[in-house]
């Protein structure tokens, strides 16, 4: 699934949204790991989720990597 823009997703909806996106059983079957430390990404640890190259990239719970890719973020956007 190409994703251009999400919004914000609360944490009781997030397990609807990946279906509707067609990504929940990718995550819960362990495909997807968090784009700084490879940590497998669950459904209890998802902290945020972004689109990057026209794909789905998920940030594990750790502060470290959430700062990693905010800071990323922010320097790419300007």
């Amino acid at each position: 699934m190409v994703v251009d823009k999400i919004k914000a997703i609360h944490s009781k909806d997030m397990e609807k949204y990946l279906e509707n996106i067609g990504i929940l059983a990718d995550v819960t079957s362990g495909k997807y790991k968090c784009s700084v430390c490879n940590k497998e990404i669950t459904l209890s640890n998802i902290a945020f989720l972004y689109p990057e190259n026209n794909e789905v990239r998920f940030c594990c719970d750790d502060p470290h990597c959430y700062e990693i890719i905010i800071k990323k973020r922010m320097e790419k956007n300007g």
